[in-house]
């Protein structure tokens, strides 16, 4: 039940996505492609057991554009309290949504037939109006607090500073998150020089990162960094492939589709700081673009070619679901094998010098690094952990496992008793004691 938000909004935007698939004109086997696809996304297998809120906005933002592609007066209510409800999910939503509502409502409004232009026109005002009306108590509670009703001034998500170098920077690099690759580092080294290159001036700073964060192309099978690079590679394909084949009527709203997403991201891209986990921020963007790459597998590619594919990405999506962290499936068996080998070492090291005549009062000081906190409770039954989760520790704890980098407070009352790269251990001295060494 702890993930029942992510997982119904993961279950609604893949329903959504169906649905657009069937209204852009593909077939059954087409909707299970768009299925598949939007369940493999690596992104979106790690947000479906997070804290985060990329799925759900993502779910609002498909039911929106499901609205929308088959908008009509009637469906006032729903397109405009899914487009409502995103905007209050995430500010993501302030970017994708007006792209996404402007392409496909101008489309739908030349596409009608013209006495009824006027009557659409009015209902697609009456949606965006309805949107806004059901933010209204989100913008009163953020201009209470931050005096401005979208985000806090001190936020640093978009960039500050505007020019042709930085703008397409910022595209390239938050492209660039999904063409890491696993193993071959070398090759994220290579992305990364040839970004530097490509952009000398305009790469890192505080107008294009986050917190001035230098820029780097690197893997990682987190819930906050990995990347979408298979996704990425058919995206690429299919839209290629879309846009220079003939175009009849079906090709037509597609090219539409896809175009408008495509510009929905690329303004993102643009505008955003870059960081190490915008893979997160883009969840909405791959997952509205499946049906695209979905029609296509099942209008040029053969049964052979859809199976490779079908293995491919269901071996990856696998690999992601073992590996993920900080929630590996094979955590289930075991959280000490999650853990580095030279960190479990050092673990080990720690816990053999560790007293074992008397029942101890331990403190752990590791920082931010969460992994020591259930191991140490897991391999040492002989004391007793305060399972908090806090950097702070008792300071009456006589006992202390610390890290190089988290200050300790009053280290001095301690003795060093042994040290195993990154932890040391220290005993609080008694009586006047200089070492326990």
């Amino acid at each position: 039940l702890a993930f029942l938000i992510q997982w119904t909004a993961l279950i609604a935007a893949v329903a959504g996505c169906v649905r657009i698939t069937g209204l852009l004109g593909g077939s059954r086997q087409s909707q299970w492609n768009t299925c598949f696809l939007c369940i493999t996304i690596p992104m979106v297998i790690a947000q479906a057991s997070s804290t985060q809120n990329d799925l759900v906005v993502s779910s609002f933002l498909v039911i929106f554009v499901r609205f929308l592609l088959d908008f009509s007066p009637k469906t006032i209510f729903w397109t405009g309290s899914a487009f409502g409800l995103a905007l209050m999910t995430k500010g993501t939503a302030y970017i994708y949504a007006p792209i996404l509502g402007i392409g496909l409502g101008i489309f739908r409004l030349v596409s009608a037939a013209a006495p009824d232009r006027k009557r659409i026109f009015l209902s697609l005002s009456g949606t965006v109006l309805l949107g806004i009306i059901l933010s209204t108590g989100f913008y009163s509670r953020n201009i209470h607090h931050y005096r401005t009703p979208i985000h806090s001034p001190s936020e640093n998500y978009m960039i500050r500073r505007v020019s042709p170098a930085i703008l397409a920077a910022g595209i390239v690099k938050h492209i660039s998150i999904h063409t890491a690759v696993p193993v071959i580092r070398e090759i994220n080294g290579f992305t990364t020089r040839l970004i530097y290159w490509m952009f000398p001036d305009a790469v890192n700073g505080k107008d294009a990162n986050w917190l001035d964060m230098p820029f780097r192309v690197d893997f990682g099978i987190h819930e906050d960094i990995i990347g979408n690079l298979l996704h990425f590679l058919l995206y690429a394909a299919a839209f290629i492939l879309l846009f220079s084949t003939k175009c009849d009527e079906p090709d037509h709203i597609r090219k539409v589709y896809a175009g408008t997403v495509i510009a929905a991201a690329l303004l993102f891209f643009a505008v955003m700081t870059w960081n190490p986990w915008q893979s997160r921020l883009h969840t909405p963007v791959f997952i509205l673009f499946t049906p695209v790459p979905a029609i296509l597998l099942e209008r040029f590619a053969g049964s052979f070619i859809r199976r490779c594919v079908e293995f491919v990405f269901f071996f990856y999506a696998v690999v992601v679901l073992l590996y993920l962290e900080p929630r590996p499936l094979k955590k289930i068996f075991s959280d000490y094998d999650n853990v580095p080998l030279e960190r479990r070492t050092a673990y080990e090291a720690i816990c053999r010098a560790l007293p074992k005549d008397r029942p101890l009062h331990v403190g752990i000081v590791c920082g931010v690094d969460h992994r020591v906190y259930f191991l140490f409770r897991e391999m040492n039954i002989h004391a007793r952990f305060n399972p908090d989760l806090r950097m702070d520790f008792d300071p009456a704890a006589p006992v202390l496992i610390c890290d190089r980098q988290t200050p300790v407070p009053n280290e001095s009352a301690y003795s060093l008793v042994c040290e195993h790269p990154p932890y040391r251990l220290l005993v609080k001295r008694q009586n006047g004691q200089k070492s326990l060494r």
